[in-house]
């Protein structure tokens, strides 16, 4: 993926570009939820990633449009994406209705799913408490996404991991299926005398295409040919679980899988197949000290950047890996301010507190703000690749002996 972004314009690459709007495939959906239309202007969510709840016309280029989630309870992250078809050029206006939730994501639109605007402030109204956003837009005769975050759908992914796919040094796997038997996969890579296995995980959560961005930059430069990378795979093995929910982004979910469950968490019931399938693969690393866990990062966005770390000095390395990496990394990113939030340990069934209870290593969530600049993300997870590459390289190997 190649996600960079301008003060106002977001390109996303045609490295994990969604396809042209013809071809996304269609949304399973409830009859009748996915399409209004008025004498003007037709509305749909019939696309992969696509979501609204309900949709009627308030005049004839005036939409309200309901946004609910799949579930409640749920963490409240008011995901919405439709398109747009007028008949003619014109304005028009979107009204979205949240409820009991609260307006979240800053609006952004795009003719493909390759380029993504942010719509202007100016034209953006949103209730005093944030139940409602009225968004007005100048639309030409072609149709036009409007959505919160970027699409990011596991077509995008299959298409950035398809040059993964060809690589004699890495194998690309089914490791398990959704509820709705969509694939997870994962990327590994294992030198024939490791030392140990970095353990990266992606979008448990649907609409955190921030923490997508992250990952698979990060990713980029691991797999990548640097003498630093390259030095490291000949070390470290790297296991990549990117899309681990499948459904939820399929089907533009807020929150949670097809089995109405927050898969962060189910690391501990594992009632669900998509945590099973992670589970089972990491199972397999665990038989043997060369590809045995040594350091794990999981992927999502919030409302800024942050890192939830263990407690310092107790992640579970003498040379104490979180504080030094985040350090590092930070010495090399001058004005870019890393937050760190340490967590003790807990009974929450998280990914981050299974892996550190079980394996007792650095186990961190790696958290992107919803609005953080993407080039600026792609620019920062290179570093904080490179950085942990050194360390594991530096001081790894050495505490290993």
């Amino acid at each position: 993926m190649n996600l960079a972004m301008k003060p106002v314009v977001l390109i996303l690459a045609a490295g994990l570009a969604a396809c042209a709007t013809p071809a996304m495939p269609p949304r399973a959906s409830t009859p009748g939820s996915q399409t209004c239309a008025s004498s003007e202007v037709r509305v749909d969510a019939a696309f992969e990633g696509g979501a609204m709840a309900h949709c009627q016309a308030a005049g004839p280029r005036e939409f309200d449009i309901t946004i609910r989630p799949e579930d409640q309870p749920i963490n409240p992250s008011p995901w919405y994406a439709v398109r747009l078809t007028p008949q003619t050029a014109g304005p028009v206006q979107i009204n979205l209705l949240y409820g009991d939730a609260r307006h979240r994501y800053r609006p952004k639109t795009g003719p493909d799913g390759d380029n993504w605007t942010y719509v202007d402030d100016a034209d953006v109204r949103v209730s005093d408490d944030r139940s409602v956003a009225h968004i007005r837009l100048d639309l030409d005769a072609a149709p036009v996404f409007l959505t919160g975050q970027e699409i990011l759908t596991a077509s995008d992914y299959a298409t950035w991991m398809m040059p993964y796919r060809t690589r004699n040094d890495l194998s690309v796997s089914t490791v398990g299926y959704s509820l709705e038997n969509r694939p997870i996969e994962m990327i590994t890579h294992h030198p024939e005398s490791g030392r140990g296995s970095v353990v990266l995980i992606g979008r448990q959560h649907p609409p955190e295409t921030t923490g997508a961005v992250a990952m698979q930059a990060f990713v980029e430069v691991v797999l990548g040919s640097s003498a630093l990378a390259q030095e490291f795979r000949s070390t470290y093995g790297v296991v990549i679980l990117p899309l681990l929910n499948p459904d939820g982004v399929q089907h533009g979910y807020w929150r949670h899988n097809r089995g109405s469950t927050d898969l962060n968490r189910d690391w501990g019931p594992f009632a669900q197949p998509e945590t099973r399938a992670a589970r089972d693969a990491i199972d397999t690393l665990d038989q043997s000290a060369s590809t045995r866990p040594v350091l794990f990062l999981d992927f999502h966005s919030t409302n800024r950047d942050v890192f939830y770390t263990q407690p310092a000095g107790e992640d579970g390395t003498p040379y104490r890996f979180t504080g030094l990496w985040l350090e590092r990394a930070g010495a090399r990113l001058p004005g870019y301010e890393i937050e760190r939030a340490e967590r003790h340990q807990s009974d929450l069934p998280t990914a981050k507190n299974y892996m550190f209870g079980r394996f007792m290593i650095p186990a961190i969530t790696y958290e992107l703000g919803d609005d953080t600049d993407r080039a600026l993300i792609r620019q920062t997870a290179a570093v904080f690749a490179e950085e942990m590459m050194a360390i594991l390289l530096d001081y790894g190997l050495a505490a290993a002996h």
